[in-house]
């Protein structure tokens, strides 16, 4: 993405900032999905109603773009099942992001960022994901800039931050990001990282910052923020964006039952991506624009 598209986002900044007009939406581009994930939020609950129909979508995306919104991030479900609701906000937003689990091609055509969730090597991916999801994955995405591969930290896979990075250099694709896992308010803690943990993980990402920089597009202030819960007590993410289900029904952040206070999403890292910090400012770019 240009730097005409990255200035017109940060213009979308300065206007929330003075005019307090959200301008970063994110929704379910689907309740489907072509895989049960162990660790999914999307399939704790009840089975989920089918979606809605492309007219819909695009009189909601008119709706929101006439709000001034600018940044669009589709989660799910599976995204890649409704291309047709990617290519139609392509029309509208200048920013889009997709968090894909990466077992369906998304069209070359797409010409926006593509989050693939990959939760460590070959082994321990599909014992998470499924058999055959690694294959998949590198069949559909190696060599293709778009993406960056984003792995889900939990007591399963911590200790796989280099093979990530390791696999990034090999796939050939842009980079890669951590996240700790984040549990429901009230799930017990059989995933999620205890104190110890989370600091063996600090040191192991600030480790492939060090030495592979190229590949991990985090900076140590984004994992100090992750190893610190700093999201728990103000989330420029979870307050500054609007964030909807597949209905475009208000949700909180990503899910309505998430514990906010164990919170270990990237995007509650990142505080507010577009502070003035010279490194801070970059590294968004490179997130979301390049």
């Amino acid at each position: 993405m240009n730097t005409r598209i990255y200035l017109d986002i940060v213009a979308g900044e300065l206007k929330r900032l003075f005019l307090g007009k959200n301008f970063i939406m994110e929704v379910d581009a689907t309740n489907r999905c072509n895989l049960r994930c162990t660790h999914c939020y999307h399939y704790k609950n009840d089975p989920l109603p089918e979606d809605i129909g492309i007219d819909e979508w695009d009189g909601r995306f008119r709706q929101y773009s006439a709000r001034g919104v600018k940044l669009v991030l589709f989660v799910g479900g599976e995204p890649a099942l409704r291309q047709d609701v990617l290519f139609l906000a392509s029309r509208h937003f200048p920013g889009i992001g997709v968090i894909s689990n990466g077992t369906i091609p998304i069209d070359r055509c797409f010409k926006h960022r593509i989050v693939i969730s990959l939760d460590g090597g070959r082994e321990t991916n599909d014992r998470l994901r499924g058999q055959g999801v690694f294959d998949l994955i590198e069949k559909n995405y190696s060599g293709d800039k778009r993406v960056i591969l984003n792995c889900v930290l939990s007591q399963r896979n911590y200790r796989e931050v280099a093979e990530i990075v390791r696999l990034a250099k090999e796939l050939r694709v842009k980079g890669a990001v951590f996240d700790f896992y984040t549990p429901d308010v009230g799930e017990n803690d059989e995933l999620v990282l205890d104190d110890e943990q989370r600091e063996e993980a600090r040191r192991l990402i600030y480790q492939q910052i060090e030495t592979n920089r190229r590949w991990v597009d985090m900076t140590k202030s984004t994992v100090d923020a992750l190893v610190n819960r700093d999201a728990a007590r103000k989330c420029y993410w979870r307050d500054y964006a609007y964030h909807f289900d597949v209905f475009f029904k208000p949700r909180r952040c990503f899910s309505n039952s998430v514990d906010c206070s164990r919170c270990g999403c990237i995007m509650g890292a990142l505080k507010n991506p577009f502070r003035t910090n010279p490194r801070q400012l970059w590294m968004t770019k490179r997130f979301f624009f390049d």
